[in-house]
């Protein structure tokens, strides 16, 4: 991640992703954020406040299925939520 994520840019991850995830964006940036488990409308929120705040990257992290629950984000209002 340290090669995409720059110190001044931001993650934002489902609360519940990998902890692999969250120790690779903690290495890579101070910025990193959490949004509710499979919460678009919070995930939605929290990039309309982060992008308030913020003109550098913002990049969102999830797991393609969770192992806790074994659920999967719906990727397609993902890209619609980030674009």
């Amino acid at each position: 991640m340290k090669a995409i994520i720059k110190d001044y840019d931001t993650v934002l991850l489902d609360e519940l992703s990998d902890k692999a995830l969250f120790e690779g964006a903690r290495y890579s940036t101070r910025n990193v954020h959490t949004f509710k488990h499979l919460d678009e409308e919070d995930m939605k929120t929290k990039l309309v406040n982060l992008r308030k705040n913020n003109d550098n990257g913002i990049m969102v992290i999830t797991d393609s299925l969770f192992s806790v629950d074994s659920c999967s984000p719906n990727l397609v209002n993902y890209q619609r939520i980030t674009s």
